[in-house]
């Protein structure tokens, strides 16, 4: 910390002292316990130190969090549990630093408190130990926190197993009605670190509508051991209680700093990322526990398969580690606090205000596309009177907007946004931070989260992004254009308009866009990113195209794949492509070391024949029903053989149609919006060749996505050989018999 100066910069720095603007600690009282996140935590203590160490961190840091539960858990790593010996080693440690902390910051828990909420949980394993006569401290206190009359929602982090959560999963399915059940299920936030035990997979396969995130992305942001050693366990008696790292360091951490209220993201938000990493509202299948967990019992997760849970985005650590020097000198500083009486002789987060606005909020502001916007942080201030230092970043990955933003003074107080003339319908996320030149430097942030009114128009979008033909051509034409910041093929024909990425960016191939002739984008990859008609602002879904055919991800557009593609005659000849190509029938082939597909485009549907096949294989179509991202979908319906209308209902996820299970008894399936306004169907249908156990399933996900396959076994592909072909393409929508009729010729003659 600097001594008291006033100083008026007109520079990068500005100084403050004796600030009449809100402090930090007044900032708290101001938002009462609105800003804190509710937690509970389930450790394995006694496996790897490292929840040894995650725990001090999280005490030095219990004023910014409401710690409602301190469990004592098992994993595959610690099978049985006994005592919370170890806890109270901490707890005790705690309660010798509390009169220091309690110097620096308001409103620390006593440790009479924590002591009342360490208990016991499961003294087993998984799911063997949960079931009737199951109950424990830890899986008690846990409905108890629930069920208190609180807004906030409670977040229940495995440090190790998951089994408490489920033993109180299950007691309120057994004792209370299914109304009780899902408002009960509906307060959980559930923050598995790295997946422990089989009990995660029961939780998720049985309650697929829970909030679950499985984070594996926790290695790898940590500071060396030296600056442990010198910032940390140097540090009183908490710093004697941390221990050194025997395997990893740390790895339980960012499950709370994911919700640590400082300003940079909104928990529940888990795409926005933050000091605990990022994650995709995409629920994802097969996110495997720790390789432990089959060693323990060979079935216990795969038992339960497909379950989905939320994941980490592609970054994984590295969405953490971007803020390292922030969460570093927290802890430094905070540890600093832990040994000194005397509120001068350390540190203290400043406060940052974003365009008068004095909470931690994530804010929100609409603006024109080709506008320029002013970002303010006058009035931040500093509790010591120190320098501070303020920088504007534009966050490109939760951003929907897909390119460059230029702020300008992005190193003042205020700061100019240029919002480009191309970002109509989108959202650009700017993150103001702000810190200190005390010893060490704090980090406090806020995020503006920018609303780009208008639609993005064909004028704008093309050819940088997707639209359709208007008119749409007789023919097949094909022109080569970068939609979504990848380099494609579209193809367009009387049918629809196609973006197939060509293998020119990053070796992605697959179909990223399909336009009915009404514009709708019906395979929509990356559709929240504002290219359909949508109330949802924003948008919570990445749809993953089609057909997302091999292992690997190949054709799977926006993956990486190491595929290309090119343009070959009847003879399978390639032919030269320069500015277009056009014909009644045109054949693209596209293939990677696994695999080779040839495309053959007509105006009335398309067709995939296979090639080369050297691994198993599936065709997969991701996307939202009606070709746009709704918030509401009901009366939107899917088709199969049978004809019957089958509505598709927003949220939740799994079978389609529950007695169907992993084989719908249909050759194809036809998607229909249910606005008169759309004339067409999207339809999809495979000769079935497969083995006796590849399944054709329907899957529901989020607010408006749709999972049809063809050749799956449960989630894995299961198609061999080279005999399947697939159409698709766009219909007319008219009366069943007519489409079904239309499905079947092109399934009988694919290539006419």
């Amino acid at each position: 910390m600097k001594p008291n100066q006033l100083i008026y910069c007109v520079t990068t720095v500005a100084l403050l002292f004796c600030s009449p603007y809100t402090t930090r600690a007044d900032q708290q009282k101001n938002e009462s316990n609105s800003y804190k996140p509710r937690i509970i935590n389930t450790t394995d203590l006694g496996a790897d130190p490292d929840d040894e160490q995650s725990l001090v961190r999280q005490l030095v840091a219990s004023n910014e969090f409401d710690i409602e539960g301190l469990i004592v858990a098992t994993g595959c790593w610690k099978k049985t549990q006994d005592n919370t010996a170890m806890l109270d080693v901490i707890l005790d440690a705690y309660e010798e630093a509390y009169p220091n902390l309690s110097v620096h910051a308001a409103e620390f828990p006593t440790p009479e408190y924590l002591k009342s909420i360490a208990v016991m949980g499961q003294d087993g394993y998984g799911m063997s130990d949960v079931g009737t006569g199951k109950d424990s401290p830890g899986s008690e206190l846990i409905i108890a926190a629930a069920d208190k009359d609180d807004p906030r929602p409670l977040w229940v982090m495995g440090w190790g197993g998951m089994n408490n959560i489920a033993q109180a999963i299950w007691k309120v399915r057994e004792t209370r009605s299914p109304a009780e059940l899902k408002k009960f299920l509906s307060k959980l936030r559930l923050y598995d670190v790295l997946g422990q035990d089989d009990a995660g997979a029961w939780i998720a396969k049985n309650f697929p509508d829970v909030f679950y995130i499985r984070a594996t992305g926790v290695y790898g942001w940590q500071p060396s051991k030296e600056h442990f050693a010198e910032n940390i366990q140097s540090h009183g008696p908490l710093g004697s209680v941390y221990p050194d790292t025997k395997w990893a360091t740390e790895g339980d951490t960012p499950a709370f700093m994911h919700v640590y209220p400082n300003g940079l993201n909104d928990p529940e938000q888990i795409d926005q990322g933050g000091w605990g990493g990022r994650f995709s509202f995409t629920k994802k299948a097969g996110i495997r526990s720790m390789s432990e967990v089959p060693k323990i019992q060979e079935d216990g997760e795969t038992q339960y398969d497909p379950y989905l849970m939320y994941g980490n985005t592609d970054e994984k650590a590295e969405a953490i580690k971007k803020w390292n020097k922030g969460y570093n000198n927290d802890f430094a500083a905070r540890m600093d606090w832990s040994i000194s009486s005397k509120y001068e002789d350390a540190n203290h987060h400043p406060t940052a205000i974003l365009n008068g606005d004095k909470s931690r909020k994530v804010l929100r502001m609409s603006a024109s596309s080709g506008e320029k916007i002013t970002l303010s942080a006058e009035g931040s201030s500093d509790p010591d009177g120190d320098a501070l230092t303020y920088n504007w970043s534009y966050y490109d990955e939760p951003s929907s907007y897909n390119g460059t933003v230029e702020i300008h003074t992005s190193t003042s107080s205020q700061a100019t946004v240029q919002i480009p003339k191309d970002a109509a319908g989108k959202t650009i996320h700017v993150i103001l931070e702000v810190y200190d030149d005390g010893e060490p430097n704090l980090y406090v942030y806020r995020r503006m989260i920018i609303e780009v009114t208008g639609s993005a128009t064909a004028e704008i979008l093309e050819p940088l992004a997707g639209s359709p033909y208007t008119p749409f051509p007789e023919s097949v034409v094909v022109t080569k254009v970068r939609h979504f910041d990848n380099m494609c093929w579209k193809i367009a024909a009387a049918g629809g308009t196609w973006y197939f990425e060509n293998g020119e960016t990053d070796g992605k191939t697959g179909f990223s866009s399909a336009f009915d002739q009404a514009g709708n984008d019906w395979i929509g990859n990356d559709a929240d990113r504002g290219y359909n008609k949508s109330s949802n602002i924003g948008g919570k879904h990445e749809y993953r195209g089609w057909p997302n055919f091999g292992e690997g991800n190949f054709n799977h557009p926006q993956r990486k794949s190491n595929s290309n593609s090119w343009w070959v005659d009847k003879n399978g000849k390639q032919i030269a492509f320069e500015d277009s190509l056009s014909g009644d029938h045109l054949i693209m082939r596209s293939s990677n070391p696994s695999y080779e597909l040839e495309y053959h485009f007509f105006p009335s549907h398309a067709t995939i024949k296979i090639i080369r096949a050297d691994d198993k294989y599936a065709f997969l179509f991701e996307g939202p029903v009606g070709g746009e991202q709704e918030t509401s979908v009901d009366k939107d319906y899917y088709v199969l053989k049978d004809g019957i209308h089958r509505e598709i209902k927003s949220g939740g996820l799994g079978y389609l149609e529950p007695e169907f299970g992993n084989k719908f008894p249909s050759p194809f399936f036809y998607l229909a919006d249910s606005d008169p306004k759309d004339k067409q169907v999207f339809y999809a249908g495979v000769r079935d060749v497969g083995p006796i156990t590849a399944g054709d399933e329907g899957w529901r996900q989020g607010e408006n996505m749709v999972i049809f396959s063809f050749g799956r076994d449960e989630d894995k592909r299961a198609y061999t050989g080279t005999e399947a072909i697939c159409v698709f393409g766009f219909a007319e929508k008219t009366e069943h018999k007519e489409i079904s009729s239309f499905i079947e010729s092109k399934i009988k003659s694919p290539f006419k």
